[in-house]
């Protein structure tokens, strides 16, 4: 299994969900379909499909919601332009995989439920880590299981494909650590600060999140 095949979504959070659907779909050439609101995160997003089983979340401060800003998870919030904030991976395996980790020392707090409406009012429900614990800055992913729930790449906009996932992290050894211990074979680069980018096959061409809708 490639480091690819263990995403399950990319998470770009910008402060306004309509102004971040029209940047991604001026540089990728495809429009993010909206998603749905998560009335326990106070959030709401959009999605663009990135293969079979992989997209990327455009999320963003639900304006109508009644959770106060700073009890949404961190994870889902930008206090500047967008970034690339962090990823999650697949983990049909969530309750053993989270027991290893903790037993390893990985700090990922306890497993969640959420929960997303969709616009047609039918309900998708996952578990996954906890939203408001970043392990290494991010770098390391959240872990996700969606169940029975069909999963949204199947529904969303076509038309892109990741091929790349860039992860760099100062401590890119123990963030490679963690990974393996979840089962996840991904590289992690020595740098300074702290990053996740991806490169996309679009209508476009070519591009790079975050840097190309900064």
């Amino acid at each position: 299994m490639s480091a690819l095949d263990h995403v399950d979504h990319l998470v770009l959070a910008v402060p306004d969900l309509g102004e971040g659907m029209d940047l991604v779909a001026r540089v990728a050439g495809v429009q993010p379909a909206v998603g749905g609101r998560h009335p326990n995160w106070g959030t709401c997003n959009a999605i663009l499909a990135l293969g079979p089983g992989t997209y990327l979340e455009v999320i963003a401060p639900d304006p109508d919601a009644q959770v106060p800003a700073d009890q949404r998870p961190g994870i889902f919030s930008t206090g500047g332009g967008p970034r690339m904030i962090g990823w999650f991976a697949k983990c049909p395996d969530l309750t053993s995989v989270h027991a290893a980790m903790l037993a390893s020392g990985g700090q990922l707090g306890d497993i969640q439920s959420g929960s997303r409406t969709l616009p047609d009012g039918r309900q998708l429900r996952w578990q996954l880590t906890d939203p408001s614990v970043m392990v290494m800055d991010g770098v390391f992913p959240m872990l996700i299981d969606w169940g029975d729930s069909p999963h949204p790449a199947v529904s969303a906009p076509a038309g892109c494909r990741l091929v790349d996932l860039q992860l760099v992290h100062p401590e890119a050894e123990s963030v490679m650590s963690l990974l393996d211990t979840a089962g996840i074979a991904s590289p992690v680069q020595m740098g300074p600060v702290a990053s996740i980018s991806a490169r996309l096959e679009t209508p476009r061409g070519v591009i790079q999140l975050p840097q190309a809708v900064i």
